[in-house]
């Protein structure tokens, strides 16, 4: 018995492997496209001074936000003087915040907390930034007697290092390295607690 070639199904097969192909092949080239998710670093302490270290740490890393810890360690006394949680969250959830900072397409927020108070805020729509709250902290850290070695001023100075940067600057530096967003609050540590600078 001879079979009988059916042109209408093999059409039909055709058709729908060609479809499955094709969006196999697009679905691809979406993924890559799309800027890998880092892995949370490990926490990196750096040394401002005799008197001050600045240990940070990756909380959160994730398709559409993160999360970091910046420590202001005071080395004499050997305690946590202070601690500043900083949040970066997407609006856009068509693709990863780590390609919309690199493609400067984010839009969201950037938050800095610290006891439980909104210090910092911003939100970012189409490369445009506005400033919604920025407070200072008050305090003094207890083991330097330069009188400018205060929380407040080291905060005043890192806000204004981030003002000066891009918020995709910063937020690739919040993404990718620890060194970078921690170097604000230890440079601006050593500024105002080992050099005594003045506003």
């Amino acid at each position: 018995m001879k079979k009988q070639f059916n042109k209408g199904s093999y059409l039909t097969s055709l058709g729908i492997a060609l479809i499955i192909c094709t969006i196999q092949i697009g679905c691809n080239k979406l993924v890559s496209n799309e800027e890998p998710i880092p892995k949370n670093n490990a926490p990196v302490l750096l040394h401002s001074s005799e008197t001050i270290d600045v240990r940070v740490t990756d909380v959160i890393t994730k398709a559409d936000s993160l999360k970091r810890k910046v420590e202001i360690l005071d080395k004499k006394n050997n305690t946590i003087y202070s601690t500043f949680i900083i949040s970066l969250n997407s609006d856009n959830f068509n693709s990863n915040i780590y390609t919309q900072l690199k493609n400067k397409t984010f839009s969201g927020s950037l938050v800095i907390e610290s006891d439980n108070e909104i210090l910092y805020k911003s939100n970012t729509k189409n490369g445009k930034t506005i400033v919604l709250i920025s407070r200072e902290t008050q305090g003094k850290i207890k083991s330097n007697f330069i009188p400018t070695c205060r929380v407040s001023l080291i905060h005043s100075c890192v806000v204004q290092k981030i003002s000066d940067m891009s918020i995709f600057d910063y937020g690739m530096c919040l993404a990718f390295a620890p060194e970078c967003y921690g170097g604000l609050w230890a440079s601006c540590s050593w500024s105002y607690c080992v050099n005594g600078q003045i506003k």
